[in-house]
């Protein structure tokens, strides 16, 4: 019969170094987490404005497209007009979101009475909540 084995006491060495490494992810992100609480990042609004589809109905063109805030603030009020050029003059449309949010997308339609060649759409203006 073998003698019972005495308790060890202390850690072994791979237990010291598995502590350690826990220790410093830990510690690394409780300092993220901090220093992004300290400084947030406020981007400004930046939209991004992009036609998606065009169909016609009724003798009117309907332009779907996207708005896209790419910045952390929101904008209110914003004002998106699209052009198009008619003849010697310009023929234009234009909608008002009551708020695009930061960081997400909102969809809209611009109604032209010609066929939209040569479309241009762009935000013109917004509100600073």
């Amino acid at each position: 019969m073998n003698p019972p084995e005495e308790p060890r006491s202390g850690y072994s060495r791979a237990e010291w170094v598995s502590l350690g490494v826990s220790l410093a992810i830990l510690g690394l992100l409780v300092g993220i987490v901090i220093i992004l609480w300290l400084n947030p990042v406020e981007r400004p609004a930046k939209f991004d404005v992009r036609a998606d589809r065009t169909r016609m109905e009724g003798g009117s063109y309907y332009v779907e497209f996207t708005i896209e805030n790419k910045g952390d603030q929101t904008g209110e009020y914003v004002r998106v007009e699209g052009f198009i050029p008619v003849g010697g003059r310009r023929e234009k449309a234009s909608t008002t979101f009551d708020f695009v949010p930061g960081r997400s997308e909102e969809h809209g339609v611009l109604i032209f009475e010609h066929e939209p060649v040569g479309l241009a759409i762009r935000v013109v203006s917004y509100q600073i909540p």
